[in-house]
């Protein structure tokens, strides 16, 4: 018997079977000096016996050298591990999207298991795509049937969607439940413009954000420069400049109610710290109470003072601020700006390895009152 073919047996197995009793074949065992080699091992059916384990692995021993021998053998017949499935991530395929651009086909998809990916969701529509043009495709494929239970493989058939009807064109599948996603055993379609539709989500419009990039919640964002405004060069609102006789004061009584962003040479931060009258380039600095956000506490609410004619917290008001991220500097995460008072590149969108700020949205406080920004190095 070629050692490749099944082993047929009209005894069972149960009862009849040889042990193992090696503990060196452990994946945990990684000395090779005495290679175990199967070469001379007789057909049959097998129990390991040895306190290292009963069951063979089922997860790739990467690099080898593993189980007492240099190429050790592992059991690979489950769809849902990674090496045996391909991954899918095309949010154009989600039933939600139109067609713009070129289309997608799957005539060249090769016969496997696949694996969508993406944030706009992994399920397969299981209702009629009326009309068609939809998923990115003049034709799109939802699926007849229902999906399987934790751990079971369905058989399915997919449609093809136009505008002469739900299913002139049919496709038979296969769909198989991972426990915490599902994979489908597709072949390709006969012809474009077809394509398999996966998801009901879509990206974030441009100015918006959410917890994943995509749809549902996607609310503006803050940190994008289309929904902020920015002050730029202002130096003398540090809170180590006084106002002097021939200052023209810093009024930003005159500013409307938005999101800013600083950018200024003398420092982009908030003065977390009370404040003299004419310090901060003006006659009523104002400063704030409490910390400046981690970037994992995103847009917070925090108490503003203005330094008026009988202290330092006369008058209050609140802002939100937004912590935008930060670069990466010298492999060193900091907030914009450094200690040797040199002015901050330029902002860059998010998704690059640039600097992005902190900043507040300011309501209109009273005349000749600024937001005090912290002088680098204080």
């Amino acid at each position: 018997m070629n050692r490749h073919e099944n082993i047929e047996t009209r005894d069972d197995p149960c009862t009849n079977f040889t042990t193992i009793n090696e503990w060196r074949r452990s994946v945990a065992n990684d000395d090779t000096a005495k290679r175990i080699c199967d070469s001379n091992l007789k057909p049959g059916w097998y129990k390991s016996v040895s306190k290292a384990g009963p069951d063979m692995l089922t997860d790739c021993p990467v690099g080898g050298f593993r189980c007492g021998t240099n190429k050790p053998i592992w059991l690979n017949d489950d769809e849902c591990l990674p090496v045996n499935h391909k991954t899918i991530d095309q949010w154009e395929r989600s039933t939600k999207n139109g067609v713009s651009g070129g289309r997608i086909c799957d005539s060249n998809l090769k016969p496997d298991w696949y694996r969508p990916i993406s944030k706009a969701g992994n399920l397969m529509p299981t209702k009629c795509l009326n009309g068609g043009f939809k998923c990115g495709t003049s034709k799109p494929i939802w699926m007849q049937g229902s999906y399987p239970s934790d751990g079971e493989i369905v058989n399915a058939t997919a449609c093809a969607s136009s505008y002469n009807g739900c299913c002139n064109i049919s496709y038979n599948i296969q769909v198989k439940n991972c426990s915490t996603f599902y994979i489908y055993n597709l072949t390709p379609t006969f012809g474009c413009s077809q394509a398999y539709c996966f998801g009901s989500e879509i990206p974030c419009p441009n100015g918006e954000t959410s917890e994943t990039g995509y749809t549902p919640g996607c609310k503006i964002d803050p940190c994008n420069k289309m929904n902020y405004r920015l002050l730029n060069g202002e130096v003398k609102r540090t809170s180590n400049y006084t106002l002097q006789q021939n200052d023209i004061p810093y009024d930003d009584s005159i500013l409307k109610e938005a999101w800013y962003r600083v950018d200024s040479a003398s420092g982009n931060d908030i003065v977390s710290a009370p404040q003299k009258k004419n310090q901060c380039g003006t006659k009523y600095p104002v400063w704030m109470k409490g910390s400046l956000p981690l970037v994992e506490e995103k847009t917070v609410v925090r108490d503003m003072c203005t330094t008026m004619e009988n202290g330092s917290c006369d008058r209050k008001f609140t802002i939100q601020i937004q912590n935008c991220t930060t670069y990466r500097a010298n492999k060193k995460r900091t907030r914009i700006g450094n200690d040797k008072n040199i002015p901050p590149p330029p902002y860059s969108p998010p998704g690059q390895d640039m600097i992005k700020n902190k900043w507040g949205q300011m309501q209109t406080p009273a005349n000749h009152t600024i937001v005090p920004l912290e002088q680098k190095g204080i």
